[in-house]
Protein backbone atom coordinates (compact mmCIF):
# COMPACT_ATOMS: atom_id res chain seq x y z
CA UNK A 1 0.00 0.00 0.00
CA UNK A 2 1.48 3.27 -1.33
CA UNK A 3 0.05 5.58 1.08
CA UNK A 4 0.51 3.47 4.33
CA UNK A 5 4.44 1.93 4.38
CA UNK A 6 3.53 -0.64 6.98
CA UNK A 7 0.58 -2.41 5.35
CA UNK A 8 0.87 -5.21 2.71
CA UNK A 9 -1.95 -6.30 1.10
CA UNK A 10 -2.03 -10.14 -0.85
CA UNK A 11 -4.98 -11.83 -3.05
CA UNK A 12 -4.99 -15.50 -2.48
CA UNK A 13 -6.09 -18.30 -4.46
CA UNK A 14 -8.84 -18.66 -2.60
CA UNK A 15 -10.54 -15.63 -3.27
CA UNK A 16 -9.42 -13.41 -0.33
CA UNK A 17 -8.00 -10.59 0.05
CA UNK A 18 -5.18 -10.72 3.28
CA UNK A 19 -3.58 -7.70 5.01
CA UNK A 20 -0.44 -7.56 6.93
CA UNK A 21 0.74 -5.22 9.47
CA UNK A 22 4.40 -4.84 9.51
CA UNK A 23 4.07 -3.88 13.01
CA UNK A 24 2.40 -6.79 13.93
CA UNK A 25 2.70 -10.64 13.84
CA UNK A 26 3.37 -12.27 10.63
CA UNK A 27 -0.59 -13.62 10.44
CA UNK A 28 -2.68 -11.32 8.67
CA UNK A 29 -5.01 -8.37 10.37
CA UNK A 30 -7.28 -8.41 7.62
CA UNK A 31 -9.21 -11.06 6.19
CA UNK A 32 -12.19 -10.49 3.43
CA UNK A 33 -13.73 -12.75 0.97
CA UNK A 34 -15.00 -11.20 -2.01
CA UNK A 35 -14.45 -13.38 -4.99
CA UNK A 36 -15.20 -16.71 -6.08
CA UNK A 37 -11.72 -17.09 -7.76
CA UNK A 38 -8.30 -16.98 -7.30
CA UNK A 39 -7.33 -12.71 -6.93
CA UNK A 40 -5.06 -11.99 -9.76
CA UNK A 41 -4.13 -8.08 -8.88
CA UNK A 42 -4.47 -5.24 -6.60
CA UNK A 43 -4.49 -1.49 -6.78
CA UNK A 44 -4.83 0.82 -4.19
CA UNK A 45 -6.19 3.99 -5.85
CA UNK A 46 -6.71 7.62 -4.45
CA UNK A 47 -5.01 9.95 -2.23
CA UNK A 48 -3.18 10.21 0.62
CA UNK A 49 -6.10 11.48 2.35
CA UNK A 50 -9.24 9.31 0.83
CA UNK A 51 -7.90 5.59 -1.45
CA UNK A 52 -9.67 2.64 -1.94
CA UNK A 53 -8.60 -1.06 -2.66
CA UNK A 54 -9.83 -2.51 -6.31
CA UNK A 55 -9.37 -6.03 -6.68
CA UNK A 56 -9.85 -8.18 -10.05
CA UNK A 57 -9.91 -12.45 -10.35
CA UNK A 58 -11.12 -14.59 -13.02
CA UNK A 59 -14.23 -15.11 -11.58
CA UNK A 60 -15.43 -11.87 -13.77
CA UNK A 61 -15.52 -9.28 -10.93
CA UNK A 62 -13.93 -6.30 -10.07
CA UNK A 63 -14.25 -5.31 -6.43
CA UNK A 64 -13.98 -2.17 -4.11
CA UNK A 65 -12.83 -1.92 -0.52
CA UNK A 66 -12.92 0.62 2.31
CA UNK A 67 -9.19 -0.16 3.65
CA UNK A 68 -10.72 0.58 7.13
CA UNK A 69 -13.56 -1.81 7.06
CA UNK A 70 -13.06 -4.62 4.74
CA UNK A 71 -16.36 -7.06 6.03
CA UNK A 72 -17.90 -6.79 2.16
CA UNK A 73 -16.84 -4.91 -0.94
CA UNK A 74 -18.16 -1.74 -1.16
CA UNK A 75 -18.75 -2.25 -5.07
CA UNK A 76 -19.09 -4.89 -6.95
CA UNK A 77 -18.98 -4.97 -10.75
CA UNK A 78 -19.62 -7.78 -13.23
CA UNK A 79 -16.92 -7.14 -16.05
CA UNK A 80 -18.59 -8.72 -19.24
CA UNK A 81 -17.63 -8.54 -22.99
CA UNK A 82 -19.40 -9.31 -26.51
CA UNK A 83 -18.00 -12.20 -27.39
CA UNK A 84 -15.81 -12.10 -30.67
CA UNK A 85 -18.70 -13.43 -33.21
CA UNK A 86 -21.49 -11.73 -31.07
CA UNK A 87 -19.28 -8.62 -31.81
CA UNK A 88 -18.44 -9.09 -35.40
CA UNK A 89 -22.82 -9.79 -35.77
CA UNK A 90 -24.68 -7.47 -33.53
CA UNK A 91 -27.65 -9.46 -33.93
CA UNK A 92 -27.29 -11.58 -30.76
CA UNK A 93 -26.55 -9.97 -27.53
CA UNK A 94 -25.00 -12.86 -25.48
CA UNK A 95 -21.98 -11.82 -23.09
CA UNK A 96 -18.95 -13.19 -21.47
CA UNK A 97 -17.32 -12.38 -18.43
CA UNK A 98 -14.07 -10.99 -18.47
CA UNK A 99 -12.02 -13.23 -16.21
CA UNK A 100 -9.12 -10.52 -15.10
CA UNK A 101 -5.45 -11.59 -14.43
CA UNK A 102 -4.22 -7.83 -14.52
CA UNK A 103 -4.76 -4.92 -13.67
CA UNK A 104 -3.34 -1.53 -13.31
CA UNK A 105 -4.74 2.07 -12.91
CA UNK A 106 -3.11 5.66 -14.81
CA UNK A 107 -1.22 7.73 -11.46
CA UNK A 108 -4.07 9.99 -9.97
CA UNK A 109 -6.86 8.12 -11.80
CA UNK A 110 -9.55 6.31 -9.95
CA UNK A 111 -12.24 5.77 -12.54
CA UNK A 112 -10.60 4.50 -16.08
CA UNK A 113 -8.27 1.13 -15.82
CA UNK A 114 -6.91 -1.48 -18.06
CA UNK A 115 -7.56 -5.13 -17.67
CA UNK A 116 -6.02 -7.83 -18.71
CA UNK A 117 -7.81 -11.24 -19.46
CA UNK A 118 -7.25 -15.17 -19.38
CA UNK A 119 -7.26 -15.45 -23.35
CA UNK A 120 -5.01 -12.37 -24.10
CA UNK A 121 -7.03 -9.72 -24.61
CA UNK A 122 -6.37 -6.26 -22.91
CA UNK A 123 -9.60 -4.34 -21.92
CA UNK A 124 -9.64 -0.68 -21.65
CA UNK A 125 -12.65 -0.01 -18.66
CA UNK A 126 -14.39 2.43 -16.75
CA UNK A 127 -15.34 1.73 -12.88
CA UNK A 128 -18.45 4.65 -13.68
CA UNK A 129 -19.24 4.70 -17.37
CA UNK A 130 -19.92 8.24 -18.72
CA UNK A 131 -22.58 6.38 -20.20
CA UNK A 132 -24.96 3.54 -19.57
CA UNK A 133 -23.70 0.59 -18.37
CA UNK A 134 -21.11 -0.78 -20.67
CA UNK A 135 -17.75 -0.43 -18.62
CA UNK A 136 -15.77 -1.12 -21.73
CA UNK A 137 -14.24 1.48 -23.55
CA UNK A 138 -11.64 0.10 -25.91
CA UNK A 139 -10.41 -3.28 -27.07
CA UNK A 140 -6.32 -4.09 -27.26
CA UNK A 141 -5.59 -7.72 -29.00
CA UNK A 142 -2.43 -9.90 -29.72
CA UNK A 143 -1.18 -11.86 -27.34
CA UNK A 144 -2.28 -15.41 -27.57
CA UNK A 145 -2.02 -16.07 -23.86
CA UNK A 146 -2.28 -14.99 -20.31
CA UNK A 147 -1.98 -11.61 -19.57
CA UNK A 148 0.27 -11.60 -16.88
CA UNK A 149 1.03 -7.88 -15.86
CA UNK A 150 -0.12 -4.47 -17.08
CA UNK A 151 1.82 -1.35 -16.05
CA UNK A 152 1.75 2.06 -17.57
CA UNK A 153 4.58 4.63 -18.20
CA UNK A 154 4.55 7.02 -15.32
CA UNK A 155 4.31 10.93 -15.71
CA UNK A 156 7.30 12.04 -15.81
CA UNK A 157 7.78 16.06 -17.09
CA UNK A 158 11.27 15.36 -19.36
CA UNK A 159 9.01 12.55 -21.35
CA UNK A 160 5.69 14.11 -21.81
CA UNK A 161 5.77 11.54 -25.35
CA UNK A 162 6.11 8.21 -23.42
CA UNK A 163 3.49 9.09 -20.64
CA UNK A 164 0.48 7.06 -21.00
CA UNK A 165 2.21 4.27 -23.19
CA UNK A 166 1.06 0.59 -22.02
CA UNK A 167 3.06 -2.38 -21.36
CA UNK A 168 2.19 -5.98 -21.19
CA UNK A 169 3.27 -9.14 -20.48
CA UNK A 170 2.14 -12.65 -21.23
CA UNK A 171 2.03 -16.08 -21.19
CA UNK A 172 2.90 -16.24 -24.84
CA UNK A 173 6.83 -15.46 -24.06
CA UNK A 174 6.14 -11.90 -24.83
CA UNK A 175 5.67 -8.54 -23.96
CA UNK A 176 4.34 -5.66 -25.75
CA UNK A 177 4.40 -1.67 -25.69
CA UNK A 178 0.77 -0.23 -26.61
CA UNK A 179 0.04 3.44 -27.49
CA UNK A 180 -3.14 3.31 -26.39
CA UNK A 181 -4.34 7.44 -27.62
CA UNK A 182 -3.59 6.31 -31.28
CA UNK A 183 -3.88 2.53 -31.77
CA UNK A 184 -5.78 -0.65 -30.57
CA UNK A 185 -2.79 -2.38 -32.27
CA UNK A 186 0.85 -2.51 -30.31
CA UNK A 187 3.48 -0.37 -31.13
CA UNK A 188 6.09 -3.44 -30.87
CA UNK A 189 6.32 -7.02 -29.48
CA UNK A 190 9.41 -8.04 -27.38
CA UNK A 191 10.23 -11.63 -28.13
CA UNK A 192 13.33 -12.13 -26.25
CA UNK A 193 12.27 -14.40 -23.37
CA UNK A 194 12.61 -18.36 -23.17
CA UNK A 195 9.81 -18.96 -21.11
CA UNK A 196 6.50 -17.25 -20.01
CA UNK A 197 6.75 -13.52 -18.84
CA UNK A 198 5.56 -13.12 -15.61
CA UNK A 199 6.12 -9.09 -15.21
CA UNK A 200 6.78 -7.03 -16.97
CA UNK A 201 7.17 -2.89 -15.30
CA UNK A 202 7.98 0.76 -16.23
CA UNK A 203 11.05 2.48 -14.20
CA UNK A 204 9.55 4.70 -11.49
CA UNK A 205 11.95 7.30 -12.38
CA UNK A 206 13.50 7.02 -15.22
CA UNK A 207 11.99 7.41 -18.99
CA UNK A 208 11.74 4.86 -20.93
CA UNK A 209 13.58 2.46 -18.99
CA UNK A 210 11.46 -1.06 -18.21
CA UNK A 211 12.18 -4.73 -16.95
CA UNK A 212 10.61 -7.88 -17.70
CA UNK A 213 11.02 -11.32 -15.38
CA UNK A 214 10.93 -14.63 -17.42
CA UNK A 215 9.63 -18.17 -16.12
CA UNK A 216 13.65 -19.03 -16.16
CA UNK A 217 14.33 -16.63 -13.85
CA UNK A 218 15.83 -14.13 -16.61
CA UNK A 219 15.89 -10.52 -16.02
CA UNK A 220 15.89 -8.01 -18.93
CA UNK A 221 15.89 -4.58 -18.64
CA UNK A 222 15.05 -2.21 -21.84
CA UNK A 223 15.88 1.23 -22.18
CA UNK A 224 13.27 2.17 -24.99
CA UNK A 225 15.16 5.62 -25.72
CA UNK A 226 18.14 3.84 -26.73
CA UNK A 227 16.55 0.47 -28.15
CA UNK A 228 19.49 -1.60 -25.67
CA UNK A 229 19.01 -4.57 -24.05
CA UNK A 230 20.75 -5.77 -20.67
CA UNK A 231 20.10 -9.73 -20.00
CA UNK A 232 20.87 -10.45 -16.46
Amino acid sequence: NQFSNHSIIGGLYSGQIVIWDLRAKQVPVQRASGHNHPVFSLNVVGTQNSNNLVSVSNDGKLCMWNLNMMSAPTKTIELKSKGKQQQQTAQQSTTQDINCTSLCFSEGDTNSFYAGTEDGTIYQCQINPQMGDDHIIEIFEGHQGPVTSLSLHPSIEQSKNLNGLLLSSSFDWTARLWNPRISTDSLFTLESAEDYVYDAQWHPTIPGTFMCIDGEGYLDVWNLLELSLIHI
